[in-house]
């Protein structure tokens, strides 16, 4: 998969994988997680959206751990925590 991607030709190979799969004759298997298509694009998914959902979140998660320790809630449940009618 890398090999593909560091040649710049991952979306070629996605391309023919996804053509090759709807070109089947069998439509009940159509983008099952079993397929080799299927199986590619996940790992796709892992390996570039893992790093993307992390640089995304990192920053909002960190405010979120930095407040927590604070003593700011974020606590959705009211029968956890004591709710006094405050907001934020």
């Amino acid at each position: 998969m890398t090999l593909f991607d560091a040649k710049h030709l991952l979306y070629q190979l996605l391309g023919n994988m996804f053509n090759r799969e709807v070109e089947s004759d069998c439509m009940q298997t159509l983008f099952r997680g079993n397929g080799l298509s299927s199986k590619i694009m996940s790992f796709c998914f892992k390996l570039y959206g893992q790093q993307y959902l992390r640089d995304l979140f990192a920053p909002h998660l960190e405010k979120m751990f930095d407040d927590d320790a604070k003593g700011v809630s974020y606590e959705v449940s009211f029968s956890v925590v004591n709710y006094t009618g405050s907001c934020l």
